[in-house]
């Protein structure tokens, strides 16, 4: 529809993950029980996920996680509108609950757990309205949908057995527990807020709501998963298998805070709580990863460290090739192309020279760009490069040393092998898959590009050990 680039590639996430937030607060207002009183905790819960690190980072890529989390709360909507009401829920509801209750561990296997949580949640309040024979629609709904989901995975189904097997035995895990509500909730303070806050409403909530057991399942469902696999992730990996977490805590919270102050104080109560939680909040965001105003290399700001600063990648590396102060210093230059670039998460350099230099940077393709990349985007082929594309051009001749030396100045220089406190795991993540098992572009594929570079472009106009440069603009 849209033609191969990177337009295409992102509108994966970027479609769900707007029309979630779309969603959000018709679906918040419904599951509270509609009315004025709920208008307030639906449109502080809709703002606390429109600021959401974590939200907002899963929902500018390709990756699973922003359709898996529309696709989760559409379910759960279509289930609180099938038990909310008395009578016979009509058949549209229910093939609404088949159909994303089908394509939601084809969309991601984790999500399965969600499933069949929301799938027992639904057999309880069946059973609690109309006894055995209410059961039987909820039970030819979910199995139907779990066939399909079975279907669709035969083809890949060694694969994924191969994946588990590969796994079994090199399990990586969570290093510091307190990281995975951090990312969940935005911030450490917020964190806190989420663990007590969470037990103490929602049982409150499945006490008032007829659809509350539901919600317990939501949340029930994934953690449970977890704890009974404990899957191959640490930090990150395991904050996005309970995603559906990031959502639905601020809507308990809101809802339970509001009803509190309100049956203490009454209206001004509710305003003053509404208040505060959306300073909590505003604050969490003006301080947190995705601020206004936070120095970013757009080609490269995609990573970790859009969900959870660590500051020792930000501070300006002193082994960068001082080429990068000069163009620092170059008022009338505007962009730079980097070639090669790092891949993985040994991007992370290349991140921290554009810190440095503070220019748009673009990407040096060894050739004609693919189709994939022709469309737009960041890239130009490095041997047709020329002051139209940008003003600087710099080779780096031997990228794997340059990574190693940023690293080592990273762990050893500002850290001093010292990893403690809520970033550990967020730090440990980085470590553990540096160097030994990354993938670098080699100097010997770099060396034998020199030459049509040299020929179109003349002499650098500077060299070092690490890496020549030209500049393009007169």
């Amino acid at each position: 529809l849209f033609g191969p680039g990177v337009v295409s590639f992102r509108l994966v996430a970027l479609v769900p993950g707007i029309l979630t937030l779309l969603l959000f607060f018709p679906f918040v207002r419904r599951l509270l029980g509609g009315g004025a009183r709920s208008e307030a905790p639906a449109l502080l819960a809709t703002f606390a996920l429109a600021v959401h690190p974590m939200h907002v980072y899963y929902t500018r890529f390709g990756r699973a996680y922003a359709l898996m989390l529309f696709l989760e709360l559409l379910l759960l909507w279509a289930l609180v509108a099938v038990y909310d009401e008395e009578g016979r829920a009509s058949i549209g509801r229910w093939v609404l609950v088949g159909v994303s209750a089908a394509l939601l561990p084809v969309v991601h296997l984790s999500s399965a757990s969600f499933v069949l949580a929301l799938g027992l949640g639904a057999l309880l309040l069946a059973w609690m309205r109309g006894g055995a024979r209410a059961l039987r629609m909820p039970l030819v709904v979910f199995a139907l949908a779990a066939l399909v989901a079975f279907l669709a995975y035969l083809p890949v189904l060694e694969d994924v057995r191969a994946y588990f097997a590969q796994t079994r035995d090199t399990k990586d895990h969570p290093s510091t527990w307190i990281g995975i509500p951090v990312l969940l909730a935005g911030s450490a303070p917020l964190a806190i807020l989420w663990l007590f806050g969470l037990p103490l409403f929602l049982g409150n909530f499945i006490a008032r709501r007829r659809v509350g057991p539901l919600l317990a399942a939501a949340l029930a469902g994934p953690l449970a998963a977890l704890v009974v696999t404990r899957p191959h992730g640490m930090e990150f990996a395991w904050a996005r298998y309970l995603l559906i977490f990031a959502p639905l805590v601020p809507v308990l919270l809101a809802w339970g805070i509001l009803r509190v102050l309100d049956w203490k104080w009454g209206v001004a109560g509710e305003r003053i709580g509404l208040a505060v939680l959306a300073i909590a909040y505003g604050v969490s965001f003006l301080t947190g990863p995705i601020r206004p105003g936070r120095r970013r290399v757009v080609a490269f700001s995609n990573t970790y460290l859009a969900m959870r600063e660590l500051s020792p990648f930000d501070a300006p590396w002193d082994g960068a090739s001082s080429v990068y102060q000069e163009i620092a210093a170059d008022s009338e230059a505007r962009c730079v192309v980097e070639f090669p670039v790092p891949v993985t998460r040994a991007v992370l350099l290349q991140r921290n020279l554009g810190r440095i230099h503070g220019k748009r940077v673009k990407v040096g393709w060894p050739g004609k760009l693919p189709a994939a990349l022709a469309g737009g985007g960041p890239y130009v082929n490095v041997f047709d490069v020329s002051d139209e594309d940008a003003d600087y051009l710099v080779v780096h001749r031997n990228l794997p040393r340059e990574v190693r030396a940023f690293w080592l100045s990273v762990y050893d220089d500002h850290l001093g092998g010292r990893i403690s406190g809520i970033d550990a795991g967020f730090l440990l993540r980085h470590q553990a898959t540096f160097i030994g098992s990354q993938m670098h572009v080699q100097p010997a594929f770099v060396e034998e590009r020199l030459g049509a570079i040299h020929r179109r472009l003349g002499p650098p106009s500077y060299v070092d050990d690490d890496v020549m440069a030209w500049k393009l603009s007169r």
